[in-house]
């Protein structure tokens, strides 16, 4: 797992910190951080990340909103988008399953930690090895 580049994008600090604790728990040490959803785009533009781990509901821009933006450019990195979201509707889980984001999957918060763990190893060794 080491050898993966992870952006954390989330408005709750506390948030960010548990996952990233969680990421180098299962040996993930590459992680950078977003607050906000202009963060993620800037963040984006200058990095490639194999996974951005993408809170929905963020100041300035939703996750979904990122993700129907930077579509075709997310499918040519190969990014895997792994939306969290306190607000877990059909509408969403559909619209981010529907989209056209080839590597994509979507968690509740809260969460186990343990569970959230253990989604995050399959997606990467599905998607990435």
């Amino acid at each position: 797992m080491a050898n993966h580049r992870i952006l954390i994008a989330d408005d709750n600090p506390s948030m960010r910190k548990l996952i990233g604790m969680l990421l180098k728990q299962i040996g993930i040490l590459d992680v950078d951080y977003a607050c906000n959803g202009d963060d993620v785009v800037v963040k984006y533009r200058s990095s490639n990340y194999d996974m951005i781990i993408l809170d929905n509901a963020m100041p300035f821009r939703s996750g979904l909103d990122f993700i129907q933006e930077y579509a075709e450019v997310i499918n040519r990195n190969k990014t895997i988008i792994f939306i969290i979201t306190a607000e877990p509707s059909n509408k969403l889980i559909s619209t981010v399953i529907e989209s056209n984001i080839m590597y994509k999957d979507v968690m509740a918060k809260p969460f186990d930690v343990q569970t959230m763990s253990s989604r995050i190893k399959l997606i990467i060794e599905r998607y990435k090895n």
